[in-house]
């Protein structure tokens, strides 16, 4: 099987910051107009509807891998900010537990399919930060 996923290029990590930098931004505008729970709803279920799409395809797809990329992001954002906004827990403690969850994913990378491997460090990742930067 083909790689699901593009090169490790100086690209792909400019993308990627770039795609982690977009998240909180598009959060905050989407909050603004349809409030934190439909903002939660709606991007669950279109990440939802797109990551079944993403990992049903036998190919790399550059719009489908950067538009999951960023929908990750903004839901990543959307974990931390409801987990301390709605449910009180301490932007510190979100970030360690989201710390904890990603050295334990690293950790476990060979037992997990590759590409889930993938999807489950960007989520991870993209709620650290934001849970960093609250």
């Amino acid at each position: 099987m083909t790689s699901k996923t593009p090169r490790a290029t100086v690209l792909f990590w400019i993308l990627l910051v770039v795609a982690a930098a977009v998240g909180e931004p598009v959060t905050d505008a989407l909050r603004a107009v349809l409030g934190l729970g439909i903002t939660t709803m709606l991007t669950t279920t279109v990440l939802a509807v797109m990551m079944v799409v993403q990992l049903s395809v036998d190919r790399y797809v550059r719009w489908l891998h950067w538009l999951v990329v960023v929908l990750v992001s903004v839901f990543g954002t959307l974990v931390a900010d409801n987990l301390i906004e709605i449910f009180g827990v301490a932007p510190r403690t979100v970030a360690v537990v989201f710390a904890f969850l990603l050295a334990a994913t690293a950790a476990a990378w060979f037992l997990i399919r590759r590409e889930a491997f993938y999807w489950l460090t960007l989520l991870l990742t993209f709620t650290l930060v934001t849970a960093l930067q609250s």
